[in-house]
């Protein structure tokens, strides 16, 4: 039968149309005017909602929320959550331990280049220049690298990292993580003045070339071509970097430190699930408060004036900023409430802490189960211990600090140390990329310094507003002078005095083409950062008018 339609049918199916379409104008219109209401509201501090928590409005000790970094980078967070680094981070261990016996038991050389990185100094001074090497070798694509140590204890023990992580080099190149490896990052550019290298065929060189070969590099201490991010040099350097996507030094940084503490984790497990137990960690919202005091230390800390000078004014003003920051957020700690977990070099800190808190708020404080060194005898590398064994503990009491900060929801420092700036900073800038995907019940992940008279803390979320100083959150008297800030972060730095890349690499397999100009098959053959200026200069200078002009109209 053939399909009548009803003229009258279709008149009354229009104006039912019409009528829903009013309606759903009437809703949008409704939405509108709430959504203009509560943005007002928040403007004159009638509400504190902002962002993913709640925080009230500004006055002389209340934290600020500065957002106007969140919603441009809401397709990145989504990225990020879906290209996270592990999956299955038991499986990952696993994978990690067996390829480390792997190498380890082999006897000959297996890779065109054996690196070992030879540390001095303390903990966090060693794995941010560790950082360095590890970034240098995903650049020039060399797969392994021995983590050891110039002499510790007295100049009695040589191999630290065996007994922190176990026997075995750190993996450049990780077959375990595909496509997220940072071993194989793609970069615009090398960094300037970084030579192009590229590994030649050994056998067509000739058999003089072959005698001469080195087969082992030795880097010591600080690594050539890198330095701190400090001073004026940062201050024109950091345009630069951004273009570059700072070299994925941030990505490079993580799947190291991630891969240093998972192999401590499955060396000291044992200890490390008391911890968990006692301190019910994983049941709180855990602020990591590093405390550096010096405890005695003299040279170089004492120079640089990095102690807390009236410390007991200093650690009950700390918590009765805490005490506030908890009542005044309390709506982000009512599943998981306020723990703080306490690292320092002084142990009569954590008895203080714990009897302020009881007085004042009841927040928990708590610390790793360790022997600390006696009042007035600093952690230094130089500390000469009576037994080994006394000395392997105290560097273990400091990795195990350190995994906890990285396993923290927010990280605070009483002042500026390495300690902080390495895997700990890492880590939390790490999460922070989900801040914004956060329930309005969970506590962001933020990074904050606290100043020299505890009055004070600024947070940050990533990376780039903590090198410009730039916090994102503060909270407290904000007439008081933020923290003095010294960034321990290393990057590539073409201004520092050191031996050049090329001679670092004399007489390797890894060398620069006898023809720059002639293509290489080899994925290390990129652009230098002169010949990616030169492609770009046009687009850079119609940027710069561009910018020029939109700030001489506005």
């Amino acid at each position: 039968m053939p399909l009548r339609i009803d003229k009258k049918g279709t008149e009354e199916s229009s104006q039912n149309e019409k009528a829903k379409s009013r309606l759903v104008l009437r809703v949008c219109l409704v939405i509108l005017f709430l959504a203009i209401l509560h943005i007002g509201s928040e403007q004159t501090g009638l509400k504190g909602f902002r962002g993913n928590a709640l925080f009230p409005a500004s006055t002389s000790s209340a934290l600020v929320w500065k957002s106007s970094s969140s919603s441009s980078s809401s397709s990145s967070q989504q990225k990020e959550v879906i290209l996270d680094l592990v999956d299955d981070e038991q499986e990952y261990i696993k994978w990690l331990v067996e390829e480390r016996e792997k190498v380890s038991n082999v006897t000959e050389i297996k890779t065109p280049i054996k690196v070992l990185y030879r540390a001095m100094a303390g903990l966090g001074h060693q794995l941010l220049r560790l950082s360095s090497a590890y970034h240098l070798l995903t650049i020039y694509q060399i797969p392994l690298i021995w983590p050891t140590a110039n002499p510790v204890c007295g100049g009695t023990i040589f191999t630290i990292y065996e007994h922190l992580i176990g026997k075995g080099p750190l993996f450049v190149d990780l077959p375990y993580l595909k496509e997220k490896n940072s071993y194989h990052m793609e970069i615009i550019a090398l960094p300037l003045r970084f030579p192009k290298l590229e590994f030649v065929n050994e056998t067509e060189l000739s058999e003089e070339e072959r005698q001469e070969l080195v087969r082992g590099i030795n880097l010591n201490n600080e690594i050539p071509g890198y330095s701190h991010a400090v001073g004026d040099v940062w201050d024109m350097d950091l345009p630069r970097f951004q273009e570059m996507d700072f070299y994925n030094k941030f990505q490079t940084d993580y799947q190291m430190y991630h891969q240093l503490m998972l192999l401590f984790e499955h060396k000291h497990r044992t200890k490390i699930n008391e911890i968990h137990e006692k301190t019910r960690f994983s049941s709180h919202t855990v602020f990591a408060l590093h405390i550096r005091t010096g405890n005695g230390e003299t040279g170089d800390f004492e120079k640089k004036s990095r102690g807390i000078k009236n410390l007991e004014q200093w650690t009950e003003t700390v918590i009765e900023l805490l005490c506030d920051y908890r009542e005044r957020n309390s709506p982000l700690f009512d599943k998981k409430p306020l723990m703080i977990f306490v690292g320092t070099d002084t142990g009569s800190i954590v008895p203080k802490l714990q009897n302020i808190s009881s007085t004042l708020c009841q927040i928990p404080i708590v610390s790793a189960d360790q022997a600390y060194p006696e009042e007035g005898k600093s952690v230094s590398f130089l500390q000469k211990y009576d037994n080994d064994e006394k000395c392997l503990q105290g560097w273990e009491n400091m990795f195990m600090d350190m995994y906890f900060f990285t396993k923290a929801n927010t990280v605070v420092t009483g002042s500026y140390s390495s300690f902080t700036q390495a895997a700990p900073m890492s880590f939390v800038m790490h999460r922070a990329k989900k801040n914004g995907m956060l329930n309005d019940n969970s506590h962001p992940h933020l990074f904050c310094e606290l100043n020299r008279y505890g009055n004070r803390m600024d947070c940050f979320q990533d990376f780039e507003n903590w090198l410009r100083r730039n916090a994102v959150k503060y909270f407290g008297n904000m007439s008081s002078p933020e923290q003095r800030i010294r960034q321990e972060l290393p990057f590539p730095n073409w201004r520092i005095k050191s031996i050049s890349i090329n001679k670092l690499f004399a007489k390797t397999l890894l060398r620069e083409p006898a023809d720059s100009k002639k293509p290489s098959s080899s994925s290390t053959n990129r652009m230098t950062f002169q010949e990616w200026m030169a492609l770009n200069e046009i687009a850079t200078t119609n940027n710069t008018k561009n910018n020029m002009k939109k700030k001489k109209n506005a």
